[in-house]
C-alpha cells in the first residue's frame, strides 16, 4: 500500500472514529430540559434520505432506472431492517445512560459481531485478536460493574450548568444490547452482501442499502402523520422538523457522513475495522462530556478505558 493511500485510509479511520464518538454528546445536547423536542424517527428518515440522495446524484452518470435491479436490491432490505429498527432505540437511550456510558457499554458489539462474522463469513479471528476480544470484554463488564458499586443513578438528566454523574439503568442496558445484537447482524449482513458483489459499484450498492432505509423510514413517519401523533407535547399535532435544533440537524450530517465511511469500510476491508473505531471512539465520547458537560469520571471507567487501550493494539497487531 502507497504512502497517499495509507493516508487516505488514515483520514477515512479518523474521521469515522469521531462521527461514532460524537453521536451520544450530540444526542443529549439536542435535548431540551431533559427531553428531546423532536421525533428520532425524523432525524433516521433524513439521514437516510441524505445518504440516498448523495448515492443517486454519484451515479447520475447513467440513467437510475437502468442501473436499478429489484432482485439485486432485495436483500439490503434485511439489514436495513435492523439499523432501522436501531435508529429509532438509540435516541431513548440517553434517558437511561450518559454518553460516555452509552460507548462504554457498546463495546459488547465486539463479542457479538465477532461471533456473526465467524458463522456468517467464515473467517477466524487469530489468537491475539480473541485475546484483545477477551480484554474489551472485562473493560465493559467492570464499567457496568464500577455503575451498580457507586450507585449509579437512572433518572439524572443533562441541563446546562450541571455536573453530570455517570448512570445507567437495567432497562437502558437492556435496550442498548437490542439495539446492539441488530445492528451486528445488520453489519457482518452488509459486508456478506456487498463482498459477494464486489464487481457492483459502491455507489449502487449504497443506493440499494438506503433506498431500503428510506422506505421503512419514510413508512414510519407517514404512520405519525396519519394517526396524529406525537411523542413530545401532549398534543395530537404532528408536523415535519417540528422541534429540531442545530444539535438534531448535526447529528442527521454526521451520521450520514458516518455511514459513508462504514460503507467504504464494509465494501474494502471488514467489520474487524468497524470494530476498532467502534472502540475507539469511547474515547472521543468521552473527552466530549467531560468539557461539554463536566462528566465526573469514576475509577472504574478509567480502569475499562484502560482496558481497551490494552485491548485495541493487540487486536490491531492480530488482524
Amino acid at each position: 500500500m502507497t504512502f497517499v493511500a495509507k493516508a487516505k485510509w488514515g483520514l477515512l479511520f479518523v474521521v469515522c472514529t469521531l462521527m461514532y464518538g460524537c453521536y451520544g454528546p450530540l444526542l443529549l445536547l439536542s435535548q431540551v430540559d431533559g427531553k428531546l423536542q423532536y421525533d428520532p424517527s425524523q432525524v433516521a428518515w433524513l439521514t437516510e434520505l441524505v445518504k440516498l440522495i448523495v448515492s443517486i446524484t454519484l451515479l447520475s452518470n447513467q440513467s437510475i432506472l437502468k442501473r436499478f435491479s429489484f432482485r439485486e436490491a432485495l436483500p439490503y432490505f434485511i439489514p436495513a431492517l435492523c439499523y432501522f429498527v436501531n435508529a429509532n432505540i438509540c435516541p431513548r437511550l440517553m434517558d437511561h445512560l450518559d454518553p460516555a456510558t452509552f460507548s462504554a457499554l457498546s463495546n459488547i458489539k465486539v463479542v457479538i459481531t465477532t461471533l456473526l462474522y465467524i458463522i456468517i463469513m467464515k473467517r477466524y479471528p487469530s489468537s491475539l485478536q480473541i485475546s484483545a476480544l477477551a480484554i474489551l470484554t472485562a473493560a465493559s463488564a467492570i464499567h457496568s460493574y464500577g455503575l451498580s458499586v457507586t450507585g449509579g443513578k437512572s433518572d439524572v438528566s443533562y441541563h446546562k450548568g450541571e455536573p453530570m454523574e455517570m448512570r445507567a439503568s437495567v432497562y437502558g442496558v437492556v435496550l442498548l444490547l437490542c439495539g446492539v445484537s441488530l445492528t451486528s447482524f445488520a453489519s457482518v449482513y452488509t459486508e456478506y452482501i456487498m463482498k459477494r458483489g464486489y464487481a457492483v459499484s459502491l455507489h449502487k450498492q449504497s443506493m440499494y442499502l438506503y433506498s431500503s432505509g428510506v422506505t421503512f423510514n419514510t413508512l414510519a413517519v407517514l404512520w405519525k402523520m396519519q394517526d396524529g401523533r406525537q411523542s413530545i407535547n401532549s398534543t395530537n399535532s404532528f408536523s415535519l422538523f417540528q422541534g429540531f435544533n442545530i444539535y438534531s440537524w448535526t447529528i442527521v450530517f454526521t451520521t450520514a457522513l458516518q455511514g459513508f465511511c462504514v460503507s467504504v469500510i464494509m465494501k474494502h476491508s471488514s467489520n474487524i475495522t468497524k470494530l476498532v473505531l467502534t472502540c475507539v471512539s469511547i474515547m472521543v465520547s468521552t473527552v466530549m462530556s467531560m468539557a461539554l458537560f463536566d462528566l465526573q469520571i469514576t475509577l472504574y471507567f478509567v480502569i475499562s478505558l484502560s482496558f481497551i487501550l490494552i485491548g485495541l493494539p493487540l487486536y490491531m497487531l492480530g488482524s
